[in-house]
């Protein structure tokens, strides 16, 4: 995957990170797939409340997440 569909190069390294922490919380065995879903989308809440990543909450970004946290690989 190539990107996250955010609108800049900033906000796909920041859910790159969001969706990395819930790969290696979900590796870990501190999450369930639910549970890593649930992190991922509150954190991308709450970067969507932010002035420059509004998009973060937007379907085409979730659905980025959630493949790469189904596939369960680094991006």
């Amino acid at each position: 995957m190539k990107g996250f569909a955010m609108f800049t190069p900033e906000g796909d390294q920041l859910v790159r990170r969001i969706a990395n922490t819930a790969i290696q919380m979900l590796k870990d065995g501190d999450f369930t797939t639910a549970g890593a879903y649930d992190f991922a989308f509150c954190k991308l809440r709450l970067l969507a409340n932010s002035d420059d990543f509004g998009e973060a909450n937007d379907t085409a970004v979730r659905e980025c997440v959630l493949t790469v946290i189904d596939k369960g690989r680094y991006v």
